[in-house]
């Protein structure tokens, strides 16, 4: 083998072992890439009202209903929270300086600022999907309308402006619109306004009562309740009041509704076998199941954020107790203890730490 030979297969080696060598370390390289961890899922805690001590107060707890902390203190009602999307601050309406005002708290009680003023009778605050509105109902100019104002109580305005009296509205999942009930014909209907207070629409036109309308969780459609039928039934209808269908159709009283978090699910209330239970139905009103047996009376209902638990206060006069239920009617646990009478709550998002 000549020279030329033996420095031509010399040259080949160290190439090989170079493209090796390189090989080896780019796969050790990727090999100790650090992994991106999975955010962690979304978790809740729930607020709700108690007259454990005598009076309405907030609280708060875990979804296992560990934790429970004391939020107002005071001798007089405290009532209808709604947490900001963040889950930084709680809105309530409160009777601590003579008449219903609107205030607001950081999540964890601190720094209670009053946003509306004494005298006007305000009530029943709902923050918007975006955090930037707060929703409410007032009665300052004699009868009740529906506001909204910022976060820190400015910029109150009257969206309804009309002699007429107005169940406080439910925001859009989008947040451009709001839908409510009024009794502006004489009996209470369903309407749907932007967010501003313009372009408002008449949905319903019916001389019983038709009231508590609800967002699907896309905003196609809505759902409330209807005595059209001589009961209370639930009804749904696309979101521009077209195609109106009852959902229970039956002989009983169907109320306290919600939907499930992809719309797919409706939970509601019914006295068709007394007492009053907890029942679950596919949203086109078919596959209707009833979840509870225990003789006792529900008043409020709704899903968890990611549909598996229901949240659902069960009980009778003065004892009314927070339960979670899974879809299926399974692991029925009660949050609240013996005669803690927990009658109202909502779901907030915990922030992240």
């Amino acid at each position: 083998m000549n020279q030329y030979s033996i420095r031509h297969m010399s040259i080949m080696l160290i190439a090989l072992l170079l493209a090796s060598s390189l090989f080896i370390t780019c796969t050790d390289r990727r090999g100790t890439e650090p992994t991106v961890e999975p955010e962690p899922a979304q978790t809740y805690k729930i607020i709700f009202v108690s007259d454990r001590d005598g009076d309405c107060d907030i609280y708060s707890m875990n979804i296992d209903g560990s934790e429970k902390v004391q939020l107002t203190h005071n001798d007089v009602e405290d009532n209808a929270p709604t947490c900001s999307p963040d889950g930084s601050k709680i809105a309530f309406h409160s009777l601590r300086d003579g008449n219903l005002a609107i205030y607001v708290m950081n999540v964890d009680g601190t720094n209670q600022v009053r946003l509306t003023e004494i005298g006007d009778n305000d009530d029943f605050p709902r923050w918007s999907p975006d955090g930037s509105k707060i929703a409410f109902r007032s009665r300052r100019d004699g009868n009740y309308e529906i506001y909204t104002m910022n976060p820190d109580g400015t910029g109150q305005t009257n969206l309804t402006q009309f002699r007429a009296y107005e169940m406080i509205g439910r925001w859009s999942p989008d947040g451009k619109k709001m839908v409510y009930s009024s009794n502006e014909t004489g009996h209470w209907e369903v309407y749907v306004m932007n967010s501003d207070g313009t372009n408002k629409t008449r949905l319903t036109t019916n001389v019983e009562d038709n009231r508590s309308p609800k967002w699907s969780p896309d905003g196609s459609h809505i759902a409330f309740e209807s005595r059209r039928d001589g009961n209370v039934e639930i009804y749904v209808m696309n979101a521009d009041g077209s195609g109106q269908t009852n959902l229970t159709n039956n002989q009983g009283s169907d109320t306290y509704f919600d939907w499930s978090p992809d719309g797919s699910l409706i939970t509601f209330t019914s006295d068709r076998t007394s007492p009053r239970h907890l029942y679950i139905m596919d949203s086109d009103g078919t596959d209707v199941k009833k979840l509870t047996n225990i003789p006792a009376i529900i008043i409020l209902t709704t899903f968890m954020p990611n549909g598996e638990k229901i949240v659902f206060i069960y009980g009778y006069y003065k004892n009314y107790k927070i339960y979670t239920i899974n879809p299926d009617g399974s692991d029925m646990t009660a949050l609240s203890e013996e005669y803690d009478n927990d009658f109202t709550f909502i779901l907030a998002p915990v922030p992240p730490s």
